[in-house]
């Protein structure tokens, strides 16, 4: 790969010192980040390095271009993902030992939101635990959630 200088800069620093790259989008920064992976890697022969991304594409990308610059071995001494799908590689490994089943499943917000509205169309037996537990007023502070109208029609249900 061929590197520019501020990109070497931040490659060669030394490993056991932070190093902050800001640049923008398309500037080369993954593959600045594979430069310096690929160093540390070379230099602690038995480490691990995570590296991890905002967003999912970020992170496939990023994967990607390791896959071309690792070899095999190095490969599987780095862990990277974004750090929603890092943490829950972690806590899925050790989910037995802190008393959770393997398979669990993380709700997000439009999960969530979707969950509350079926709750509510369905009038199931778990009503008052959806209201009384479930529900707050914290749900229609902004547009994304339920909406004060929708929350207040719920809530009075």
């Amino acid at each position: 790969m061929q590197y520019n200088e501020e990109q070497l800069a931040l490659i060669n620093a030394p490993i056991d010192e932070i190093v902050i790259g800001a640049s923008a989008a398309g500037s080369g920064k993954s593959t600045t980040l594979v430069g310096r992976a690929k160093r540390i890697l070379e230099s602690y022969p038995s480490g691990k390095i995570m590296l991890i991304s905002f967003t999912r594409n970020a992170a496939e990308d990023l994967r990607n271009k390791l896959k071309e610059a690792l070899p095999e071995d190095a490969m599987r001494r780095v862990i990277t993902g974004t750090y929603h799908s890092i943490m829950s590689k972690f806590i899925r490994d050790k989910a037995v030992e802190v008393g959770l089943n393997p398979n669990f499943s993380i709700v997000d917000e439009s999960s969530t939101i979707t969950m509350y509205r079926r709750l509510v169309e369905n009038k199931t037996e778990f009503d008052d635990l959806f209201r009384y537990w479930t529900l707050s007023s914290d749900d229609y502070n902004d547009d994304k959630k339920l909406g004060k109208k929708e929350y207040n029609r719920i809530a009075q249900t």
